[in-house]
C-alpha cells in the first residue's frame, strides 16, 4: 500500500511540475508580446533609399517649407584647427586642443539639410499631426529639447518608414565639411595654405551667419547662408552628429565614422546662448545621448548613390 501511494505521490508531483512550466511559460510568452508591443518604435525599418548624385535638391516633404536638402559633392579638407603655430594651416588663436590635430579627410558625396529641424516637422512625423493643425510658428524655428536617443531610436525610423529614404544624423566630418562650404572655395588659396578657411560657416565674422548671445532661439535662416546655402551651422542650435566624442585621429582618413564607442555624442555648431567663439566651424562639444536641453537641435543628411 505505501509504494502505490508513494507512487501516485511522484505522479501528482510531476503533473504539478509540468502545468507550472506551461503557466510560466504562457505567461513569459505574454509578458514578451506586450513587451514588443509598448514602443512600435523599435519594430519600424530603419533602412531606406539614398538619393542619386548630383541633384541639386531634393523636399524632404512636398508639403513643408524650409525642409529642402543640400547636394555637397564629395572631397578633401583639412579639418579642426590649432593655436600653436600661425605659420601652419589652420591656425586658429581660438582652437582648444581637441581641435588637433589638423588631419586631412575625405568625404563621399551627400545630401544635408539646408535648415535646422523645425518643431512643425518634429511634431508632424513624431505625433502624425495633421498638417493644418500645427501651429505657424512652429514652421519658423527650430526643435529643441531632443536627445540623441530620441533621434536615432525614434524620430528617424519614423522619417525613414515615411519617406522611404535612409536619413540619418551627420558624421563630424561630414557636419563640418559642410559648414566650411564643401567644394565651394571658403577658403583663399589651395588645400594647406594658411588661412584657409573662414572662421564661421560663412563668414569671418559671426555677426553675418550666427545667432549667438541670446536670451532665446532665433528663427530659423535668419542669418546669411554659408557658400552651400546651408543655414545656422553657426549659431542658434548646437546640432548633434553620429559620432561618439572621441580625440582625432593624426592622419589622413576617408569617411571617418568617430570612435566605435564612448561616453558622450558629439555636437556642433554653437547656440543661441553661447559666445561667438563657441560658433567657430571647428569648434568641438559633447552631450550624453540621453541628455536634451533647450539650445540643442539638429539637422539631417542622406548619403548619394
Amino acid at each position: 500500500m505505501y509504494v502505490v501511494l508513494h507512487i501516485l505521490y511522484n505522479c501528482i508531483i510531476i503533473i504539478m511540475k509540468k502545468l507550472f512550466l506551461r503557466k510560466v511559460l504562457l505567461i513569459s510568452a505574454i509578458s514578451a508580446a506586450f513587451v514588443s508591443c509598448s514602443d512600435d518604435d523599435d519594430t519600424i525599418d530603419v533602412s531606406g533609399n539614398k538619393i542619386p548624385t548630383g541633384q541639386e535638391s531634393v523636399d524632404l516633404f512636398n508639403d513643408f517649407n524650409n525642409d529642402e536638402l543640400v547636394f555637397v559633392e564629395g572631397g578633401s579638407f583639412l579639418m579642426g584647427a590649432q593655436a600653436e603655430d600661425e605659420n601652419a594651416p589652420n591656425y586658429d588663436s581660438q582652437a582648444c586642443t581637441d581641435e588637433s590635430s589638423v588631419h586631412q579627410v575625405s568625404v563621399s558625396s551627400f545630401y544635408i539639410m539646408k535648415n535646422e529641424i523645425s518643431q512643425a516637422i518634429w511634431d508632424y512625423v513624431m505625433f502624425d499631426i495633421v498638417l493644418d493643425s500645427i501651429e505657424a510658428s512652429k514652421f519658423s524655428y527650430p526643435v529643441c529639447n531632443v536627445s540623441y536617443d530620441d533621434i536615432v531610436n525614434k524620430f528617424i525610423p519614423r522619417l525613414n518608414k515615411k519617406t522611404g529614404i535612409a536619413y540619418r544624423l551627420p558624421t563630424e566630418a561630414e557636419w563640418e565639411y559642410a559648414a566650411r562650404g564643401g567644394q565651394n572655395n571658403e577658403y583663399n588659396g589651395s588645400l594647406g595654405q594658411i588661412g584657409e578657411y573662414f572662421k564661421f560657416a560663412g563668414s569671418n565674422n559671426a555677426d553675418d551667419v550666427a545667432c549667438y548671445g541670446l536670451t532665446e532661439a532665433n528663427k530659423i535662416a535668419y542669418k546669411t547662408p554659408n557658400a552651400l546655402n546651408i543655414y545656422d551651422m553657426s549659431g542658434n542650435m548646437w546640432e548633434w552628429c553620429s559620432d561618439w566624442y572621441d580625440a582625432y585621429p593624426s592622419k589622413n582618413i576617408v569617411d571617418p565614422q568617430g570612435a566605435s564607442s564612448g561616453e558622450k555624442r558629439v555636437v556642433r555648431g554653437g547656440g543661441w546662448n553661447n559666445l561667438d567663439q563657441y560658433c567657430r566651424v571647428s569648434y568641438r562639444s559633447a552631450v550624453a545621448p540621453n541628455h536634451n536641453c533647450d539650445h540643442i537641435g539638429f539637422r539631417l543628411v542622406v548619403s548619394a548613390e
